[in-house]
């Protein structure tokens, strides 16, 4: 399918606006990640981290991020299968953080490479 130079540009624009909105995202994660390091697994936390996993899990393959999804899905299917937040056990949380872990470590690298990979992106769109 071929797109029009302009059609090339607003998907260029968004994909720049994902990257951009990343910082952002981990902020959340760390913060909710945080409430339950604290205060435990309480059901609002529980749910804001299983919405934020499944967000990104979609959103960062949608962005060409294959190993940001790949961790996040890990997260997002022990979420999905652990459905009863007031039953979190001990073995289930330290999973969780080893994951989140992962996840941290992996978003870190896309962070890092952030202007990098800004710059691809208009270098596609440029030559496209």
């Amino acid at each position: 399918m071929n797109l029009s130079p302009r059609g090339q540009q607003l998907i260029a624009l968004q994909q720049i606006k994902y990257l951009q909105s990343l910082p952002e995202k981990k902020a959340r994660l760390d913060l909710y990640l945080t409430a339950v390091q604290q205060h435990g697994w309480t059901p609002a936390s529980f749910n804001e981290l299983k919405l934020e996993v499944h967000r990104l899990t979609g959103s960062a393959g949608s962005y060409g991020l294959v190993s940001l999804g790949s961790a996040a899905q890990k997260l997002d299917l022990m979420l999905a299968d652990n459905k009863n937040s007031k039953v979190q056990t001990a073995d289930f949380t330290a999973e969780f953080f080893g994951g989140m872990d992962e996840l941290f470590q992996v978003l870190d690298e896309v962070l890092n490479s952030l202007p990098e990979l800004i710059k691809k992106v208009k270098d596609l769109q440029l030559s496209g």
